[in-house]
């Protein structure tokens, strides 16, 4: 427990003051021009089936859902090769059983531990994960794919993958009001923390207007 404990608050103590690049799996992470500037950032985060995708950059923390084989050879060279973060989310079922905690220990050892944030919604891990900055006390969080509802057709990790039919106009107002609670939850940090929201203006990218609100407007009515 002692080594367990030694992970979670040092990370801290490694991201605080720090600029930390949050990439997604929406629409902007495919279509927009980002990587160019991908080096003035200090750290890389991600989430999921990240290793798939070329970041010109390591990812140094990422949360690992349950749809990620853990025993994919691919999954652990990255993990391996680049000293990748791995940490669990409390909450998130299916829950990984003990045995799969064990493999993930087994071979990362230090590199593996637990988080759970406050903040929770439908928006997915990369949202959870910029909460996670915030709270770290990063000095600057960036965002990249991180756009809309998910029944939008391009993924940037997982190309191809297919989503189960909905009703666009429901989905994306439920989206909408989740954006909303999202930019609230984040004026929490507002006066610690500068966002960048690199999908500014992807049709897909619901925070757009929430953002130049924030940032280029008079007021912020959520």
């Amino acid at each position: 427990m002692q080594e367990r404990e030694s992970l979670l608050l040092n990370l801290q103590e490694k991201y605080s003051g720090k600029s930390i690049l949050v990439v997604g799996a929406g629409p902007s992470c495919v279509d927009m021009d980002w990587k160019k500037d991908i080096e003035k950032y200090d750290y890389v985060w991600s989430c999921n089936k990240f290793y798939t995708f070329d970041f010109e950059k390591p990812v140094d923390l990422a949360f690992i859902g349950p749809t990620v084989d853990i025993k994919e050879k691919a999954f652990i060279d990255y993990v391996r090769e680049n000293k990748t973060t791995v940490l669990l989310e409390g909450g998130v079922t299916p829950h990984r059983n003990k045995d799969e905690i064990k493999f993930l220990m087994e071979k990362f050892g230090e590199n593996v531990g637990w988080v759970h944030t406050r903040y929770f919604s439908k928006l997915g891990a990369a949202a959870r994960l910029v909460v996670l900055a915030s709270a770290l006390r990063a000095s600057t969080v960036a965002f990249i794919g991180l756009d809309g509802s998910p029944s939008e057709e391009k993924h940037a990790f997982e190309p191809g993958k297919t989503i189960k039919e909905v009703k666009k106009d429901s989905v994306h107002n439920l989206f909408r009001r989740q954006y909303v609670l999202f930019w609230e939850y984040l004026c929490l940090y507002k006066n610690q923390v500068y966002y960048h929201n690199l999908g500014q203006g992807h049709p897909s990218n619901l925070s757009t207007d929430i953002y130049a609100q924030l940032y280029y407007g008079d007021s912020l009515k959520l």
